[in-house]
Parts: structure tokens; C-alpha cells; sequence
């Protein structure tokens, strides 16, 4: 079958399979229907996905082979930004009536010639829609391309025995589509030659539902991970004396068979489906709002009630401060602390940042806060926040704590 018909295939999916009840509420439960089994999967898939994503709000998402957009739909109503691309039109209308009022864009395109500039998104996703790609290696490249230099993609494929199974079986011989295997080690390869720097692989943790302790192997378990050195190494010995004749698996070899059981699970399931994260650039590092705010010069003498200055802040995280939208937009903000240093006013002012800062960058913003009346002293504290997010002190960044009337500014 050539690659072409494998390709109208999937464009015919949707009205040759009558899966459009399914589609529609993916990957809940149609009427009358019982889909438990794998709309948890599907729920499980996502959920561990985005974790490996770690988007944050001003991140571009690309959601690939997103089918009727369901996974698009919801990184909508997590407030993230996202372009859903689908190869069928027929799937792409249902995703857009599900994600109708949403920040989602959508566009029909093909893995191996995406319509997208060059490093245009910050991170791509992909779940179980890359073994259906002709040429994944192809497809591959072509997704390192349209991400930018710091980008991430997740991929979650089927790995070992996936084309075998009776239902890839008959999606190929009854609607012509291409099912294939793609095992973790063959996905970590492809994308370092696409020309991913830092490629992992992630287990799924369907295996937890395999681990069934009771109350003695749980306690059991918990006493060998916390042995310390020497006591561990010393008991290693004796149970390798007893590992010979196979001695006491219910007792002194119970650690050694419950980590080489829970080893061999871990990678079974690895090669039945693999979780790969990529990074184009270094290893993906936790994300970090962190800002370093000096007042540029002291605030001149003027009215009573209006504190007037300039600050410089630099952005001292990994993220790029956005100065335009609404979640995860970077604004200066004001607020006002009493004689003992104590919140009084929490959004005393926001000011916007004049364009968007990289990592590394620098900003000078102009500021004129309106103070309380009286002659009783106060504190004016300066910190980003990212709206809809987070105040950067409660990431662990340091704001900085200015008296009024002007007396020594200071950091908290």
C-alpha cells in the first residue's frame, strides 16, 4: 500500500469508521456505549503528557495529529495557547465545534511538510499519532524545524506488538490506514537525527496497578529503602550468599526479587509504549520566574500624595516575560505595606512592561504610585507578577521594598 493511500485514509477515517458520536465527546463515553477501559488510558496519556510538557500561559503549543481536538480542547481550558493540526478536514470541523469560544487555532496539514514557519512554537505534542506518519523520521524533522531553539516535544507512541493486535489489524485492512511500531529506543534515535540535543524516555505508569503489596511487603519494602550504608552493603552480602541456592525469597530475598520484578515491568511497558521527551536546546530546566529590580535613580521631590521613579529590572529566570495578553502576561506590580511591613494594599498598582523581555534582558519602566493620605510611614514593594499565575516572590524571586516618605530602599 503506498504512502499516498495510507494518507486519504486517514482524511477518510471519520466517514468510512461512524465514529462521529465518539469523536464528539472524546474521550468520554458516548450514549448507550461502554469506552471506561480506554477513555482512562486516554485521560492517564494526557495527563502524564502535559506534566512532561511543563508548558507555561505564553507558551505557543502545537498540538499534532490532534484528530477531533480533544487534547486541544482541553490545553484550552487550562488557559494555554494552542494551534491544533489534524491531516483529516472531516476531524479538523468536529475539534472546531468542540473547541468553539476557545484560544485554539486550527489547520490541516501533514506531518512530513508542516504549513508552519520555522521556529514558530515554543512546544509540540504529540499522543499516538506519529506511527501513523509514512516516514516518522521525516515527520520528525519537520517538527524540530517549526520549533524554536528552546522548544519541547512529547510524544507518546505504541511501541512492541502494536501492529500486531487485532484491532491495528483490522483498522488496516478495513479502512487502509498505516499502523506500525514504534518502539522507544527507534523514537529516541529519529529524534536525535531530526536534531533533538536531549532525548529521554519516560516509563507510563499503567505498571502501578501491577504492584498489589500487602501491609508485611509494604512494610517490608519501606525498611530496605531506608537502610543507610554500611547495613545495606552488609546485607547485600548475605543475601548474595542466599541468591545462590535461591533461598528465602519470602524473607531476606524479597528486595532483590521485588526490584528485579518491578525493573522487568518498568521496561515491558516501556517497550509497549514509550513516553520520549525532546528538547532542541540543553535539558529542559524547571521553569523560573526570577527578576533582579533596582530603583534607577531616587525619587525626586515632589507632591505628597504620588511616589515618582524608574526602575530596572532584568529578567534573571528562563522564561520570556510577554508584555501583551491576558493569563501569563508580566506586569510590574505595586503594593503597599504598612509601618511594620505588613500587607496593606496588595494591588495598589500594575504597570505594564513596555515590550517583552527574554531571558537575560533588561527593561526600564516608569512609575508614578498614588500614596494613602497621612504622615504615617509606609512601604512601597515592587514585583512582577504573571497574571493569572503567580506574584514572582512566591516563585522565589526577590521584590524590591522601598520607604515613603523616601528613606533607604531596601530588598525583603
Amino acid at each position: 500500500m503506498g504512502h499516498d493511500s495510507t494518507k486519504q485514509a486517514e482524511k477518510d477515517y471519520l466517514s468510512r469508521s461512524g465514529s462521529l458520536a465518539w469523536e464528539q465527546v472524546k474521550p468520554f463515553s458516548p450514549p448507550a456505549t461502554d469506552t471506561l477501559a480506554e477513555s482512562v488510558r486516554l485521560m492517564h496519556d494526557f495527563a502524564v503528557a502535559l506534566n512532561a510538557l511543563d508548558p507555561s500561559a505564553s507558551d505557543l503549543i502545537l498540538d499534532l495529529g490532534t484528530g477531533s481536538g480533544w487534547t486541544s480542547e482541553w490545553l484550552a481550558r487550562l488557559n494555554l495557547r494552542v494551534v491544533s493540526m489534524d491531516i483529516s478536514l472531516d476531524m479538523l470541523k468536529v475539534g472546531q465545534a468542540r473547541c468553539q469560544g476557545r484560544n485554539v487555532k486550527l489547520a490541516a496539514g501533514d506531518f512530513e511538510a508542516l504549513p508552519f514557519r520555522s521556529g514558530s512554537f515554543d512546544r509540540a505534542l504529540c499522543l499516538n499519532a506519529l506511527h501513523h506518519a509514512p516516514k516518522p523520521g521525516q515527520a520528525l524533522r519537520e517538527i524540530a524545524r517549526v520549533l524554536n531553539d528552546r522548544g519541547l516535544l512529547v510524544l507518546i507512541e505504541p511501541g512492541h506488538g502494536h501492529a500486531q493486535r487485532d484491532t491495528s489489524r483490522a483498522a488496516m485492512s478495513e479502512f487502509g490506514v498505516l499502523e506500525q511500531d514504534l518502539e522507544a529506543t527507534m523514537l529516541m534515535r529519529l529524534c536525535h537525527e531530526a536534531g533533538f540535543s536531549h532525548v529521554t524516555v519516560r516509563p507510563l505508569s499503567y505498571m502501578s496497578g501491577e504492584i498489589d503489596l500487602s501491609l508485611d511487603e509494604l512494610s517490608t519494602w519501606r525498611t530496605w529503602t531506608r537502610t543507610k550504608r554500611p547495613l545495606r552493603a552488609l546485607r547485600k552480602l548475605w543475601r548474595a550468599l542466599m541468591e545462590l541456592p535461591g533461598l528465602h525469597k519470602d524473607g531476606l530475598l524479597f528486595e532483590d526479587a521485588m526490584s528485579m520484578w518491578t525493573s522487568r515491568v518498568l521496561m515491558r511497558h516501556i517497550g509497549e509504549q514509550a513516553l520520549v521527551v525532546a528538547a532542541k536546546g540543553a535539558r529542559p530546566a524547571a521553569r523560573e520566574y526570577r527578576a533582579a529590580i533596582d530603583l534607577q535613580t531616587p525619587p525626586p521631590p515632589g507632591r505628597a500624595d504620588v511616589f515618582v521613579g524608574r526602575l530596572s529590572i532584568r529578567n534573571t529566570g528562563n522564561l520570556t516575560w510577554r508584555a501583551e495578553g491576558q493569563v501569563g502576561a508580566v506586569r510590574l506590580g505595586v503594593q503597599l505595606l504598612n509601618d511594620a511591613q505588613q500587607l496593606q494594599e496588595k494591588d495598589l498598582l500594575r504597570v505594564p512592561l513596555p515590550h517583552d523581555v527574554p531571558p537575560g534582558d533588561e527593561c526600564v519602566i516608569q512609575f508614578e504610585v498614588p500614596l494613602p493620605a497621612g504622615t504615617a510611614p509606609h512601604y512601597l514593594k515592587f514585583d512582577l507578577v504573571a497574571e493569572g499565575v503567580a506574584w514572582f516572590e512566591t516563585q522565589g524571586s526577590t521584590p524590591l521594598v522601598v520607604a515613603v516618605p523616601p528613606g533607604d530602599s531596601r530588598t525583603a
